[in-house]
């Protein structure tokens, strides 16, 4: 593409420099064909140019759901995980609640 551009480029100057010294009709036509390939040229980069602009929003929109998503995940983690050491706080109770009638039962059996 950069060869067909520097090609157009210089026809562009070649025929525009001839028309402006001859006032010729080819020549004017010559260079206007080739400003119009230069056009054309730069429309279709630009294109790309706003192709690749779009993958990168829409991935780093993707990204952006990921990280939010994962968030999230970290976040129900986290409730959840507050959620259960008060079930574990119970069972150490139930654990001293079975420990002080163990005491009592020894305790009543040898007295």
């Amino acid at each position: 593409m950069d060869n067909q551009f520097n090609t157009l480029l210089k026809s562009y100057h070649d025929n525009y420099t001839s028309f402006l010294t001859n006032h010729d009709e080819n020549t004017k036509h010559a260079y206007q064909s080739a400003k119009k390939g230069i056009e054309t040229l730069l429309a279709n980069l630009q294109k790309e140019v706003d192709k690749k602009q779009q993958e990168q929003d829409d991935f780093k929109k993707e990204k952006s759901l990921q990280e939010n998503a994962d968030l999230l995940y970290t976040a129900q983690v986290r409730q959840s995980a507050n959620l259960n050491p008060s079930s574990s706080s119970s069972s150490t109770y139930q654990w001293i609640g079975l420990g002080v009638v163990g005491f009592l039962l020894v305790g009543l059996l040898v007295y």
